[in-house]
């Protein structure tokens, strides 16, 4: 009796984790493109001195280890570096990051 609802059970976990999994992939193919873009933008808006390369933005989610902290490193050089509010070239790296951006 509780065998077919086990099983049930765990082949709507099984579609629950693919569907998760899936979800996840295709998040990531939009949103690291955009990043690197975002980044290689910054050049564009007048950001110089900058920390990091665009290549950062693939290989910080790549790397083990690095992919605890680099990955907040170059998307808060992003946010300060895109603030509207910062005129001067440098000035950007005195803005405050965004606790939108840590979440």
């Amino acid at each position: 009796m509780f065998d077919d609802a086990d099983s049930a059970h765990a082949e709507a976990g099984r579609g629950v984790a693919v569907a998760q999994i899936g979800c996840a992939v295709l998040v990531a193919s939009v949103f690291l493109p955009w990043l690197y873009q975002a980044r290689a933008n910054l050049r564009a808006l007048g950001a110089r001195r900058l920390r990091f390369s665009r290549e950062w933005t693939y290989l910080g989610f790549a790397i083990p280890v690095l992919n605890a902290y680099r990955p907040y490193q170059v998307v808060s050089e992003v946010w300060r570096g895109s603030d509207p509010s910062s005129l001067d070239p440098l000035d950007w790296q005195r803005l405050p990051t965004s606790r939108l951006v840590l979440a």
